[in-house]
């Protein structure tokens, strides 16, 4: 009944001020926004209805996701240009922080992406992070829409005076956010406790708005405004029935510690409009079209009554309507870049990833650029920028949150070819010089592995490091098809090298090597005298990794290239001449549609033909899995490692296509190689083997998880093959 009272009283309103000849003072409306995670998306729906009306507003104020819609719409974006930029937006991408892998730096791909628990450690313990996800690409976004307004620290400046509210962590208190950096102010207000980590403004630790004050229609009072008009998309109070996820969970919290603020804001709100999102939670971001529109069909109930109100107040004094046609800055002038936040991380290894200078029109995509790539060397928990007014354009200003120094990451493994293995990582960053990042990795299983790494990134110059590699590896031989012998090789290697990084997707390093070996053979597990060598080498590794993702790529390349001058210094080569290896893979994928990607690729192995041969540099063929050998090639239908030689390549065809929720994949294989010990023997049609197999697998949070059904024209029947979970 209270919204038709209201109707009537404005119409009579209307007619009594058009009566009068004496002049009123307008009275002044405010606009309030409450929060609601991806509800709050339907407030552009009511903004639509809101702008027909020709009703402007004085004041605008929001919580969460209302702060950032009522923050846009104050600066002056129109409610179409919002619906377009959410439109645009990949909103799981956006929401959980997913890093574009093409800024990956190459030091960190296939290798940091193969475990799923990361923790970091302090001298006091273990450190949790103080939120599930750190929202740098949701800051991206926020700095790029907001960058028109950079000259407007106090946000009464913009085309409609605005404010949000945060919650002082602290204390639990409400915080009014109305000065400083504007975007910035959006993304504390939306920081949603336990899922977005808070943000430090203004000295105070600060999470989102609506766990203290979701509906902040008093703020405006405060202001002098006489009218409010108040959109809440909140959820009612939920029955034990409906908590049935961690989001309503977490909104029923919210809402609990904000009723009270929430039952004195509706007593003081003079139009209330709540559109009906029954069946949508907090992370419906996907359903972004249907809530608009429900927000529009409710606002447009609403029109009778807004257009009411718009029209009386023009009839005491016209305004004309506000410009809604900004746009985003596409390019600014920067007068000086600063840095906030360094400790440990020095300026060179930012400057390195920068491709712009100060004192020159940049385009914020290159701010954006270098963001991301300066990110992808997980140096940092979070880059953002600032844009700050200057005297002729503006300073900009780089916050960095470094990443804790050491971390410790775990992931699990299982397949039918090498078994269960325990994967262990730690990392130490500017642990003794600046920019510098020790790395072990090990692998406890049947095969297991040990690499110790310590690197000096200098960005795109060259680096030095060392690295310390250790291998126990079972080893096979066949005779006919059936496994004779197995062999235990134990591999320790110190190497000091030389190294560069191109554009975080090509790495090449060129190093000295010395290599110790152990084989002890073993014939139906009786075992021989061990046989034991030594090696001085020279070696160059060459790598290009542009995939889109690690595993089930769409797109992108993968170059592998290894290159050995191997020399006896001990054992049985100690006067032997010396022995080449070098090891050539290559894979590309192409989409031929959104759900269909053609794999195709070439994997070579050719070393010295000698009659005498380091067992872990020659060619071997055979299993489903890639192994630390570097000379071993996987095929499909023939058992792991059932040949060796010295010469062999395999030319390799995946046919993939992509099933439930981009997750799965259902992908044919098709093999076709040989193997030599002469290369002249290498090639001929009678000698060629033929494999194909089938795999079903899902990419999960753990790692891959697969099945393999496989077969080739040198044994008979099938195989199968197991794989769960990411392999070094």
């Amino acid at each position: 009944m209270r919204k038709y009272f209201i109707f009537i009283f404005l119409l009579l309103f209307g007619f009594f001020l058009s009566g009068q000849t004496q002049k009123q003072e307008r009275p002044k409306v405010g606009l309030v926004l409450s929060g609601g995670g991806a509800k709050g998306l339907a407030h552009i729906g009511v903004l639509k209805a809101i702008e027909e009306s020709g009703l402007e507003f004085d004041y605008i104020a929001g919580s969460s996701m209302g702060a950032i819609i009522g923050g846009l719409y104050a600066m002056g974006y129109s409610p179409e240009f919002l619906k377009q930029m959410v439109s645009e937006q990949s909103w799981t991408s956006l929401i959980m922080d997913v890093y574009p892998r093409k800024y990956l730096n190459i030091d960190e791909k296939g290798t940091s992406e193969k475990f799923f628990l990361n923790v970091g450690f302090t001298k006091n313990g273990f450190k949790l992070p103080s939120g599930i996800v750190e929202a740098q690409e949701i800051s991206l976004l926020l700095s790029h829409l907001c960058s028109p307004s950079y000259q407007s620290r106090d946000f009464s400046q913009l085309q409609t005076p605005f404010l949000c509210m945060g919650a002082c962590l602290e204390n639990v208190t409400p915080l009014v956010l109305e000065k400083g950096d504007l975007p910035y102010a959006l993304r504390s207000s939306m920081a949603i406790l336990g899922f977005f980590s808070p943000t430090e403004y203004d000295g105070h630790l600060v999470t989102d708005g609506g766990l203290v004050n979701n509906f902040p229609v008093l703020e405006l009072k405060k202001r002098g405004m006489d009218i409010i008009v108040g959109v809440d998309v909140q959820t009612p109070r939920l029955e034990r029935d409906n908590l049935h996820s961690l989001t309503s969970d977490i909104w029923h919290v919210i809402n609990q510690h904000s009723l009270e603020a929430q039952i004195e804001a509706l007593a003081e709100t003079d139009i209330y409009i709540h559109p009906d999102i029954t069946g949508y939670d907090m992370m419906n971001f996907n359903s972004w079209d249907s809530l608009i529109n429900r927000g529009e069909v409710m606002g447009m109930q609403f029109l009778p009554q807004l257009k009411a109100l718009a029209d009386s107040l023009n009839a005491i004094e016209y305004r004309p309507p506000k410009d809604r046609g900004l746009q985003p800055l596409d390019s600014i002038y920067i007068e000086d870049i600063q840095y906030k936040g360094l400790k440990n991380v020095s300026k060179e290894l930012l400057n390195n990833y920068k491709r712009f200078q100060a004192g020159n029109v940049i385009a914020i995509k290159d701010i954006e650029h270098w963001i991301h790539m300066a990110g992808g060397t997980n140096y940092f928990e979070q880059l953002r920028y600032e844009l700050y007014p200057g005297v002729e354009g503006a300073i900009l200003i780089l916050h960095v949150k470094e990443t804790i120094g050491q971390n410790i990451g775990v992931s699990l493994h299982f397949d039918s070819d090498y078994k269960a293995t325990i994967n262990l990582k730690a990392t130490f960053r500017n642990m003794l010089v600046d920019g510098s990042k020790a790395e072990m990795v090990l692998a406890l299983g049947d095969n297991a592995y040990f690499n110790g790494n310590f690197f000096i990134n200098r960005g795109l110059r060259p680096s030095f490091g060392t690295a310390i590699t250790l291998e126990a590896i079972n080893m096979y031989q066949y005779n006919k098809g059936n496994r004779s012998s197995m062999f235990r090789l134990m591999d320790i290697s110190f190497s000091p090298y030389v190294r560069s990084i191109f554009k975080n997707y090509l790495d090449i390093v060129l190093g000295a090597e010395i290599e110790y070996s152990g084989q002890k053979p073993v014939i139906d597990y009786i075992s021989f005298d061990r046989i034991d060598d030594g090696y001085l080498n020279l070696r160059l590794n060459t790598k290009l990794d542009t995939r889109n993702t690690l595993y089930y790529a769409t797109k992108g390349t993968f170059l592998s290239l290894t290159g050995k001058l191997v020399q006896g210094i001990s054992g049985e080569l100690k006067t032997a001449d010396p022995y080449w290896f070098g090891a050539f893979q290559l894979n590309s994928s192409f989409r031929l549609s959104k759900r269909f990607t053609v794999r195709p690729g070439i994997h070579m192995v050719a070393t010295t033909e000698s009659k005498r041969s380091p067992v872990q540099y020659q060619a071997y063929l055979g299993g489903v899995e890639y192994s630390v050998l570097p000379g071993l090639i996987p095929f499909m239908g023939i058992q792991n490692m059932s040949y060796a030689g010295n010469f062999a390549y395999v030319t390799r065809l995946d046919l993939q296509y992509r099933v439930f929720r981009r997750r799965g994949f259902i992908v044919a294989t098709f093999d076709v190689g040989d193997i030599e010990t002469r290369f002249k023997d290498l090639g001929y049609a009678k000698n060629l083997k033929f494999g194909y197999g089938l795999t079903v697998a899902y990419n999960s949070f753990i790692g891959p998880v697969s099945l393999s059904i496989t077969g080739c024209n040198q044994s008979k029947g099938v195989g199968f093959f197991v794989n769960i979970g990411h392999k070094l």
